[in-house]
């Protein structure tokens, strides 16, 4: 059975549960990887991507060896499970599945559950300095939950999202997200609503990230008449603590991202990591995440974005208020998300929608997404995922924006889609 096979055998979501005795139990049969690893552990709705890859960029380019697990995959499923940057092998993944194969004795583990036993085999076997995990749906009963020495603890933005698990309010998911706390130092990002840092002041005074100062922001602007001027800035500048640095990363709340993996690394140096600011500084300005506002291409521009929440749809909103573009929106979205709130949000960016579906098992039918729309006053039109691709070869006029958004899974296939065009 390969790995591939077997961590499909099993369900996104798993069984329920209550507690984490489950993948405790799977880990004491492989003898407890985590035991020996060290862990920034990061939770939140939004940011956790872009503020653990800012953060660890810059340990790696310290000398660490460091370990780096995320969720979802952007390009294949290793690239859940890193080093330095670099997705865990084949055979690496072969040979720690097979070791997680014989340790199961039941099936009603998580696919996330089971990529994370096998990651921390992983990072075990290679011996990381340290271990950069982000958790997945919540906190306190999220699988990542249950490593111990862990070096700090970030809460990034908390907001209304998965309320079908974590709960229907911002304190009772934020509550959720603060059950990752333990006796280390805790980091909330600035992005954050008041109640969420007193809830984890309930349980620990945290660091809180205060507010950058923006020297410069970038745009999604029109090129006219070759006039680089009113191109893309290479950087977006801002001024932190009283030190200035720049970052490629689109979007005011990639500037907090930044900001809370500051906090990081003054924490990681506080533990004895020897951590330079040309390290910390390289990190932010080369740092690059796909399908986090990702231009893949200018002339027109297309742009991927994973947004899936309300807080997401409210950045990507933010981002392009003042583009001075025809905007199309190609929108998927997943059954169990506020599509009715998020739809209203992107009714106000796009002045063409197009509803895609049949990206993943759980996506809501594209007819029913454009209902939604039709419910918020827009007109949309109705593609399947091949339709969306095709469109995207080939969008129309260099004056047209257009933006995948909705679901990482969406935005994941139709990149994957146009680079094998």
């Amino acid at each position: 059975m390969t790995a591939e096979v077997f961590i499909n055998s099993f369900t996104k979501s798993g069984g329920k549960h209550t507690n984490l005795s489950r993948f405790r139990k799977l880990l004491d049969s492989l003898g407890n990887p985590q035991s020996s690893l060290k862990f920034v552990h990061i939770a939140g709705t939004n940011g956790k991507g872009s503020t653990l890859e800012f953060a660890s960029a810059a340990l790696i380019n310290a000398g660490y060896k460091t370990g780096q697990f995320t969720s979802p995959y952007v390009n294949c499923y290793e690239d859940r499970i890193r080093i330095n940057g670099r997705n865990i092998g084949m055979e690496d993944l072969e040979r720690f599945a097979e070791k997680v194969r014989s340790a199961v004795r039941e099936d009603m583990y998580s696919r996330f559950e089971i990529t994370l036993a096998i990651a921390l085999l992983y990072f075990k076997n290679e011996d990381c300095d340290a271990v950069f995990l982000e958790a997945g749906v919540g906190g306190l009963l999220d699988a990542t939950n249950a490593v111990g020495n862990k070096l700090v603890c970030v809460i990034t933005s908390v907001s209304l999202d998965h309320t079908d698990i974590l709960g229907n309010t911002v304190e009772e998911i934020a509550r959720q997200k603060a059950g990752i706390i333990t006796d280390c130092p805790v980091i909330v990002s600035y992005d954050n609503p008041r109640t969420v840092t007193d809830i984890v002041k309930e349980i620990k005074q945290p660091i809180c990230v205060h507010k950058p100062e923006i020297i410069t922001a970038k745009r999604i602007d029109r090129e006219v008449s070759g006039n680089k001027d009113k191109d893309i800035p290479e950087t977006c500048r801002f001024t932190y603590r009283n030190v200035e640095y720049s970052i490629q990363m689109h979007g005011i709340h990639q500037v907090y991202n930044a900001c809370t993996a500051i906090e990081i690394v003054r924490c990681l140096r506080d533990k004895g990591y020897i951590i330079p600011n040309s390290a910390l500084e390289s990190a932010l300005l080369k740092v690059k995440l796909g399908l986090r506002m990702e231009i893949i291409s200018k002339h027109p521009y297309v742009i991927l974005d994973g947004c899936h929440n309300i807080s997401g749809a409210l950045a990507l909103a933010q981002t392009l208020k003042n583009s001075e573009f025809e905007t199309v929106g190609i929108v998927g979205m997943l059954k169990q998300k506020d599509c009715l709130n998020i739809a209203e949000i992107l009714c106000n960016v796009f002045d063409i929608i197009i509803c895609v579906d049949g990206f993943d098992e759980n996506n809501i039918p594209a007819w029913e997404l454009s209902e939604i729309f039709a419910g918020c006053g827009k007109d949309s039109l109705i593609m399947d995922l091949n339709s969306a691709c095709k469109f995207l070869e080939d969008p129309g006029s260099t004056h047209t924006l257009t933006a995948v958004c909705g679901s990482m899974y969406l935005t994941s296939q139709l990149k994957k889609c146009l680079k094998s065009v």
